[in-house]
Order: structure tokens, then sequence, then C-alpha cells
């Protein structure tokens, strides 16, 4: 599957310009999910936001962010509720970006607690609060 960024669209003549619409540098891949300092802000407002909500205290590296592979031994259920949270996080920035959306933490928590629901991870939740 090719992401559809910026840079692809101007390329193929859809889009005008190949920049971010978030801070006007080149787009990429790259800049989409590594660089972007919009992006870079979000993702630590959603790591904050899922540590507060749930009593945790991950800090993943970048490579741990991009590809959701956060590893922690004692936590394993609400480390696979963090790696869902940030893949979910992923396709959201591609989503708004493509669709030339603002980055909005309280849209992007309603939306992944719609999905908690809908997958069922609620469970971790509750497990993790018992303990």
């Amino acid at each position: 599957m090719l992401l559809q960024l910026k840079k692809e669209l101007f390329r193929c003549g859809i889009n005008t310009d190949s920049d971010c619409i978030y801070c006007g540098e080149p787009d990429s891949i790259n800049h989409t999910f590594i660089d972007c300092e919009f992006t870079k802000t979000f993702t630590c407002k959603v790591i904050n936001w899922f540590n507060t909500q749930y009593g945790s205290n991950f800090k993943p590296d970048t490579k741990e962010t991009l590809f959701a592979t956060f590893k922690h031994p004692t936590c394993m259920e609400l480390m696979g509720k963090f790696n869902y949270t940030l893949l979910f996080m992923k396709f959201y920035v591609y989503v708004s970006k493509l669709n030339n959306n603002s980055l909005v933490l309280p849209e992007f928590i309603a939306r992944i607690n719609y999905k908690y629901k809908v997958e069922n991870l609620q469970i971790y939740t509750e497990k993790v609060l018992v303990t």
C-alpha cells in the first residue's frame, strides 16, 4: 500500500505543492511520522494523555512509537492497548493530513475511546485499575 502524502500527490499533479500542511516543510513519510514538529507535539500529547488516563509511565523511543512495538515486561495487557493507541494515532495523523484537518487531541481521544469499545479493549483498563 502506498501512502498518498502531499509529496506523492504533487508528483502526480494532484496537489499544487508538496509542503506539509502543518509546518510548511517538504512533506514525506519520514516528515509526517518522525520529523514534523506538529506531529511530534501531538504524539507527546497522546502519550501523556494515555499515561495520565491509565496510570502508566510509558516512554517509547522513536522506533517504538513509529512501529508501535513498545515492550514492558510487567504491563503486558496495558502495553497492548498502548501500542494499539500508537497505531491508531498514526492513522489519525495520516487521515487528518490527507483531508487538511488539524490534529485535535479531544477529537482523537473521542475516536480512540470509541475504537477501544468496538475492539473490546476496555477490559484492559479494568484489570489494570484493579491491580
